[in-house]
């Protein structure tokens, strides 16, 4: 009798936990993407002394990252939604270990540029295949809070992983660094294959031409592309600062060494993790996207404009904004969810990708144009710039980035165009 009772309750029990079990393992590509994502950043002053490497190219290996990113945004979302997500979740941890492979090897600036292409390639897949297949395993209800969760796993990534490079690159450098990221995505390939399975009944059996169709719905929406554009803003501050410049910033500005600027920065991913599915919650409690989104846009611009202007801060306080900053801009999660109410039915992976592709694109372009005005009008101390890479005088640093709040601002004025869904399809 106990083990027939024993036997019916675990079998009631892990059909409940599995899906939790799928979201977990999908969700880790996303967390280790991101510390790739990330690690080129915290490693910035060894990279250009190593490499030879000045600012303009640095900010070239980070956008070489988000151009092929962007360009299989809508591809991926069709792919994700036409076949299984957990192949191309497969695929895309392969590839992304062969790139952290080349790039620990390499010599060659334009070798690690290709690197950086096939990551950026393979991360496209990330995001929308984890939130795809988690899902495929969960009921619509829970899709603002898969989605919040989801982005908050990779924001942890981003928090954990930048401190936790930085104490292994000053123990093995940074090149080592990469071969060990490779076992992890080669790890999460065969827990992939090994433990995650694909829901037959809910693929899609939609002919291409048809899927063109709905795609062309998507696009044709002006609401669709407004708020993408929302996205892109919004997320271009933690594009430029939180995932490249803000260690050196943060070194540059406020004299700080390398650990505690690297545990600084990682403030804005940990208040991001927790702000994405509180974000969300609020949203659906609210019953409203539009005014958490521009609350969300506002509030970051004046954090920012805050951390800019007072380069005297303490630590503390310092911590603390970029924590806020972090749980501000993660209002982003809003607009995914709202991206897939506008979709029609059984398109939700690419009106997803729509969204992922515009927060990623205005980044991506003002990556490399940062470095160039840092190059331009920085004052360099040239008996420095061999041995520890440009020094940029504080004053210019904080004028360009004054250009983040900035774009915050212009967040806030595209939601005054926005359409409010009120939480319905």
């Amino acid at each position: 009798m106990n083990c027939i009772s024993m036997k019916t309750r675990t079998s009631v029990f892990l059909p409940r936990l599995y899906p939790w079990l799928v979201w977990l393992v999908a969700a880790s590509t996303f967390f280790s993407g991101y510390c790739i994502r990330i690690a080129p950043g915290v490693m910035a002053v060894d990279m250009m002394y190593d490499l030879h490497a000045n600012a303009l190219m640095m900010g070239m290996i980070g956008a070489y990252y988000y151009y092929p990113y962007l360009a299989m945004q809508l591809p991926v979302g069709l792919l994700v939604d036409r076949f299984s997500a957990k192949f191309w979740l497969i695929m895309m941890a392969v590839i992304t270990a062969l790139g952290c492979i080349v790039l620990a090897r390499t010599n060659q600036i334009f070798v690690v540029y290709l690197s950086r292409i096939s990551i950026g390639f393979a991360g496209a897949f990330a995001f929308i295949g984890a939130v795809k297949l988690s899902l495929d395993w969960h009921p619509p209800t829970r899709m603002s809070l898969i989605i919040g969760l989801t982005q908050g796993c990779g924001m942890m990534g981003a928090a954990l992983g930048g401190p936790f490079i930085a104490q292994w690159m000053g123990c093995i450098g940074w090149r080592q660094v990469f071969v060990y990221m490779s076992y992890m995505f080669l790890i999460l390939a065969l827990l992939l294959i090994g433990i995650v399975r694909s829901k037959p009944q809910l693929r899609t059996t939609v002919q291409p031409v048809s899927l063109l169709k709905q795609l062309s719905v998507i696009l044709a929406n002006k609401q669709s592309w407004y708020n993408a554009l929302f996205a892109g803003f919004m997320f271009a501050p933690t594009t430029i600062f939180a995932e490249w410049w803000g260690v050196h910033y943060l070194q540059q500005i406020h004299t700080l060494p390398l650990s505690l600027a690297t545990w600084a920065n990682s403030c804005i991913f940990v208040g991001w993790a927790l702000g994405g599915p509180l974000m969300g919650w609020i949203s659906d409690m609210m019953k409203q996207r539009r005014l958490v989104m521009q609350l969300a846009a506002l509030f970051g611009s004046l954090d920012l404009l805050v951390i800019f202007l007072c380069p005297s801060l303490s630590y503390q306080w310092l911590c603390g904004l970029l924590f806020f900053y972090g749980i501000s801009n993660a209002g982003l999660v809003v607009a995914y969810t709202s991206a897939a109410e506008i979709a029609p039915p059984g398109l939700n992976g690419t009106a997803l990708a729509l969204v992922n592709m515009l927060s990623v694109v205005i980044g991506a372009l003002l990556q490399p144009i940062v470095g160039w005005l840092l190059d331009t009008f920085a004052v360099v101390e040239l008996s420095h710039l061999i041995d520890v890479g440009t020094i940029y005088s504080p004053i210019i640093y904080q004028r360009v980035m004054l250009l983040l709040p900035a774009l915050l601002l212009l967040a806030v004025g595209i939601t005054t165009i926005l359409k409010e869904t009120y939480v319905k399809p």
